[in-house]
């Protein structure tokens, strides 16, 4: 199929069947609807984790923050300025040396 990167379908083999096996009807109601009907009642009777899977679901997921700190230790060299004669280059490095 076009537009997919190569290996992408064994990335996503796993969800695809997932989402065949929640999609298929059973009693008339989608295993989907029946597994969102469980974590519903998980989380009304007081299981903390359904209730923020459903809470997650409905809202998004609640920010973390982070802080960073970055410490810079690069070492910065200034190059000298160009001289304007040979003469005037040699004279400066034997002053440095």
């Amino acid at each position: 199929m076009a537009g997919r990167p190569k290996g992408a379908w064994a990335d996503k083999a796993f969800r695809d069947a997932l989402r065949v096996a929640v999609l298929e009807k059973q009693d008339g109601t989608t295993k989907l609807r029946k597994l969102a009907d469980q974590l519903v009642t998980a989380g009304m009777s007081g299981d903390v984790s359904a209730i923020k899977e459903v809470a997650d679901r409905l809202d998004g997921r609640a920010t973390q923050q982070t802080d960073v700190t970055i410490t810079d230790n690069r070492l910065v060299a200034r190059l000298p300025e160009k001289a304007a004669s040979d003469e005037a280059w040699a004279a400066e490095v034997a002053a440095v040396h």
